[in-house]
């Protein structure tokens, strides 16, 4: 039997049967999902407390890096320091690295929806001239 290489979910190994590049790739599709998943019930995100948010212009500035940090391979994703301008009905939002053997920086996106990903993190959003932050804070 093969295995995944993130969860180690077992599979036939490539002699057992002809479908086996197509078998392969459908377990490695769970795997990553799966260790997503795994990833995301571990984060811990840190500098959210500096947000500020002006209703007028739809500036959210925030005076620290955002760093989100997963537990599971002991580093982290960051934003440094810096602004953005969101519209009402708009996320902030990251595309996490996931699997990481070194801390890494990371863009963060401004959009109506993240799609279809396992990947995006949305950090914080806004309605009625109000930002709802991840942490619970909503921001006037």
């Amino acid at each position: 039997m093969s295995e995944t290489t993130k969860l180690k979910i077992t599979f036939p190994s490539e002699d057992e049967d002809y479908w086996y590049p197509t078998f392969e790739l459908f377990a490695n599709g769970i795997d990553a999902y799966l260790y997503a998943s795994v990833e995301d019930r571990n984060l811990i995100i840190t500098g959210l407390e500096t947000l500020t948010f002006n209703p007028a212009t739809g500036q959210v500035t925030w005076t620290s890096d955002l760093k989100i940090r997963t537990f599971v391979m002991g580093y982290y994703c960051y934003v440094p320091a810096g602004s953005i301008t969101i519209e009402e009905g708009q996320i902030g939002y990251v595309e996490l690295v996931r699997g990481l053997t070194e801390n890494a920086q990371i863009e963060l996106k401004v959009g109506n929806s993240v799609g279809k990903t396992d990947n995006a993190l949305v950090l914080f959003f806004r309605e009625n001239n109000k930002l709802y932050v991840r942490n619970g804070q909503i921001l006037l």
